[in-house]
Protein backbone atom coordinates (compact mmCIF):
# COMPACT_ATOMS: atom_id res chain seq x y z
CA UNK A 1 0.00 0.00 0.00
CA UNK A 2 2.70 2.11 0.83
CA UNK A 3 4.51 1.75 -2.54
CA UNK A 4 1.18 2.61 -4.60
CA UNK A 5 0.98 5.27 -2.33
CA UNK A 6 4.74 6.48 -3.30
CA UNK A 7 3.96 5.76 -7.49
CA UNK A 8 1.12 7.84 -7.22
CA UNK A 9 3.19 11.32 -5.88
CA UNK A 10 6.18 10.42 -8.47
CA UNK A 11 4.17 10.85 -11.58
CA UNK A 12 6.73 10.44 -14.76
CA UNK A 13 6.35 13.42 -17.40
CA UNK A 14 5.81 12.80 -20.80
CA UNK A 15 8.40 13.60 -23.29
CA UNK A 16 7.03 13.90 -27.05
CA UNK A 17 8.88 12.46 -29.51
CA UNK A 18 6.82 13.40 -33.25
CA UNK A 19 4.32 15.24 -34.42
CA UNK A 20 2.39 15.66 -37.39
CA UNK A 21 5.03 17.37 -39.51
CA UNK A 22 8.28 16.65 -38.47
CA UNK A 23 10.21 14.49 -41.14
CA UNK A 24 8.93 11.15 -42.13
CA UNK A 25 5.31 9.48 -41.88
CA UNK A 26 3.42 8.66 -38.50
CA UNK A 27 3.33 4.46 -39.85
CA UNK A 28 7.33 4.94 -40.46
CA UNK A 29 7.77 6.78 -37.27
CA UNK A 30 5.77 3.75 -35.20
CA UNK A 31 7.38 1.31 -37.14
CA UNK A 32 11.12 2.30 -35.97
CA UNK A 33 9.78 2.12 -32.08
CA UNK A 34 10.56 -1.15 -30.14
CA UNK A 35 7.72 -3.36 -29.78
CA UNK A 36 4.61 -1.95 -28.13
CA UNK A 37 0.77 -3.22 -26.89
CA UNK A 38 -2.11 -1.35 -26.37
CA UNK A 39 -3.20 -0.85 -22.98
CA UNK A 40 -5.74 2.07 -23.10
CA UNK A 41 -7.65 2.86 -26.31
CA UNK A 42 -9.90 6.33 -24.92
CA UNK A 43 -11.81 8.57 -27.07
CA UNK A 44 -12.15 12.30 -25.20
CA UNK A 45 -12.35 15.34 -26.04
CA UNK A 46 -9.48 17.12 -27.72
CA UNK A 47 -6.68 18.96 -26.28
CA UNK A 48 -4.14 18.68 -29.51
CA UNK A 49 -2.47 22.24 -29.94
CA UNK A 50 -4.94 23.51 -33.24
CA UNK A 51 -3.77 26.80 -32.77
CA UNK A 52 0.15 26.27 -34.20
CA UNK A 53 -1.32 24.81 -37.03
CA UNK A 54 -3.98 27.60 -37.86
CA UNK A 55 -7.52 25.48 -37.28
CA UNK A 56 -8.97 28.00 -35.04
CA UNK A 57 -12.17 26.62 -36.29
CA UNK A 58 -10.87 23.63 -34.52
CA UNK A 59 -9.39 24.95 -31.67
CA UNK A 60 -12.37 26.79 -30.63
CA UNK A 61 -14.95 24.11 -30.98
CA UNK A 62 -15.18 21.00 -29.52
CA UNK A 63 -14.21 17.88 -30.57
CA UNK A 64 -12.58 14.08 -30.27
CA UNK A 65 -9.04 12.67 -30.08
CA UNK A 66 -7.86 8.90 -29.90
CA UNK A 67 -5.75 8.33 -27.00
CA UNK A 68 -3.86 5.21 -27.04
CA UNK A 69 -1.24 4.37 -24.08
CA UNK A 70 0.83 1.29 -24.67
CA UNK A 71 3.66 -0.34 -22.76
CA UNK A 72 6.91 -1.67 -23.59
CA UNK A 73 6.92 -5.47 -25.21
CA UNK A 74 10.42 -5.26 -26.08
CA UNK A 75 12.43 -8.38 -26.02
CA UNK A 76 15.60 -6.06 -25.57
CA UNK A 77 13.41 -4.81 -22.12
CA UNK A 78 12.40 -8.57 -21.46
CA UNK A 79 15.91 -9.78 -21.39
CA UNK A 80 16.83 -7.76 -18.29
CA UNK A 81 13.92 -9.95 -16.51
CA UNK A 82 12.94 -6.15 -14.98
CA UNK A 83 9.19 -4.77 -16.16
CA UNK A 84 9.94 -2.12 -18.03
CA UNK A 85 8.73 1.24 -17.33
CA UNK A 86 8.57 2.64 -20.75
CA UNK A 87 5.39 3.96 -21.85
CA UNK A 88 4.18 5.62 -24.77
CA UNK A 89 1.07 7.58 -25.69
CA UNK A 90 -0.43 8.62 -29.02
CA UNK A 91 -2.69 11.43 -29.57
CA UNK A 92 -4.59 11.71 -32.94
CA UNK A 93 -7.44 14.01 -33.52
CA UNK A 94 -10.33 12.66 -35.17
CA UNK A 95 -11.29 15.57 -37.41
CA UNK A 96 -7.78 15.91 -39.42
CA UNK A 97 -4.57 13.82 -40.10
CA UNK A 98 -2.84 15.65 -36.88
CA UNK A 99 -1.01 12.94 -34.52
CA UNK A 100 1.81 12.88 -31.40
CA UNK A 101 3.65 10.79 -30.09
CA UNK A 102 4.89 10.62 -26.26
CA UNK A 103 6.89 8.96 -24.27
CA UNK A 104 7.21 8.41 -20.53
CA UNK A 105 10.52 7.44 -19.08
CA UNK A 106 11.54 6.31 -16.05
CA UNK A 107 13.48 9.31 -15.01
CA UNK A 108 11.79 12.76 -13.98
CA UNK A 109 11.76 15.93 -15.30
CA UNK A 110 14.91 17.87 -13.93
CA UNK A 111 14.37 20.86 -11.24
CA UNK A 112 15.90 23.27 -13.16
CA UNK A 113 13.16 24.19 -15.39
CA UNK A 114 12.63 28.02 -16.04
CA UNK A 115 9.60 29.84 -13.82
CA UNK A 116 6.16 30.62 -14.88
CA UNK A 117 5.92 34.85 -16.26
CA UNK A 118 4.31 36.33 -12.76
CA UNK A 119 2.34 39.01 -14.19
CA UNK A 120 1.80 39.18 -18.07
CA UNK A 121 0.44 42.43 -19.43
CA UNK A 122 -2.42 42.49 -21.88
CA UNK A 123 -2.22 45.85 -24.50
CA UNK A 124 -5.44 47.40 -25.86
CA UNK A 125 -5.07 45.65 -29.21
CA UNK A 126 -4.78 42.46 -27.24
CA UNK A 127 -8.09 42.88 -25.17
CA UNK A 128 -9.93 43.90 -28.41
CA UNK A 129 -8.52 40.44 -30.07
CA UNK A 130 -9.39 38.72 -26.91
CA UNK A 131 -13.06 40.48 -26.92
CA UNK A 132 -14.11 39.43 -30.96
CA UNK A 133 -12.65 35.82 -30.08
CA UNK A 134 -14.47 35.37 -26.96
CA UNK A 135 -17.78 36.81 -29.41
CA UNK A 136 -17.25 34.27 -31.85
CA UNK A 137 -16.93 31.42 -29.48
CA UNK A 138 -17.88 32.06 -25.61
CA UNK A 139 -17.08 29.11 -24.40
CA UNK A 140 -13.53 29.38 -25.08
CA UNK A 141 -10.51 28.83 -22.49
CA UNK A 142 -8.18 31.35 -20.93
CA UNK A 143 -5.25 28.71 -22.82
CA UNK A 144 -6.59 28.76 -25.89
CA UNK A 145 -6.92 32.37 -26.04
CA UNK A 146 -3.65 32.80 -24.91
CA UNK A 147 -2.08 30.97 -28.02
CA UNK A 148 -4.31 32.30 -30.16
CA UNK A 149 -2.31 35.82 -29.05
CA UNK A 150 1.01 34.21 -29.03
CA UNK A 151 0.52 32.92 -32.53
CA UNK A 152 -0.49 36.46 -33.23
CA UNK A 153 2.64 37.69 -32.26
CA UNK A 154 4.66 35.27 -33.90
CA UNK A 155 3.38 35.87 -37.09
CA UNK A 156 4.32 39.92 -36.13
CA UNK A 157 0.49 41.20 -36.85
CA UNK A 158 0.35 42.06 -33.36
CA UNK A 159 2.86 43.29 -30.61
CA UNK A 160 2.97 42.59 -27.15
CA UNK A 161 4.41 44.44 -24.37
CA UNK A 162 7.85 43.60 -24.09
CA UNK A 163 8.73 41.20 -21.56
CA UNK A 164 11.16 41.19 -18.13
CA UNK A 165 11.68 37.93 -17.62
CA UNK A 166 13.62 35.35 -19.61
CA UNK A 167 11.68 32.24 -20.21
CA UNK A 168 11.95 29.49 -23.13
CA UNK A 169 9.97 27.20 -24.35
CA UNK A 170 10.86 23.37 -23.32
CA UNK A 171 11.59 20.90 -25.75
CA UNK A 172 10.15 18.05 -24.12
CA UNK A 173 7.50 19.94 -22.60
CA UNK A 174 3.58 18.98 -22.66
CA UNK A 175 0.99 20.90 -24.62
CA UNK A 176 0.10 23.35 -20.94
CA UNK A 177 3.86 24.04 -20.86
CA UNK A 178 4.29 25.45 -24.27
CA UNK A 179 1.86 28.12 -23.07
CA UNK A 180 4.03 28.87 -20.09
CA UNK A 181 7.51 29.06 -21.48
CA UNK A 182 7.62 31.45 -24.24
CA UNK A 183 10.54 32.78 -25.50
CA UNK A 184 11.38 36.51 -24.96
CA UNK A 185 11.39 37.48 -29.24
CA UNK A 186 7.92 36.26 -28.85
CA UNK A 187 7.18 39.59 -27.20
CA UNK A 188 8.39 42.20 -29.16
Amino acid sequence: MEQDTEQRRTRKSWRELWITGDDGSYEDFIELLPAFVRVKNNLLRCTMNHVDRDEDCLAANFHEMRCIVTKCASQRCAAFGNTCGCHYKILACEEVDFKSVFVQETHAMTDGAPDSPINPKLTDEMKTYILAKLDDSPSMVPQLLFAFLCREVQQNRMHGPRAKLRRAISPEGHYTKKFRFLRMSDFK
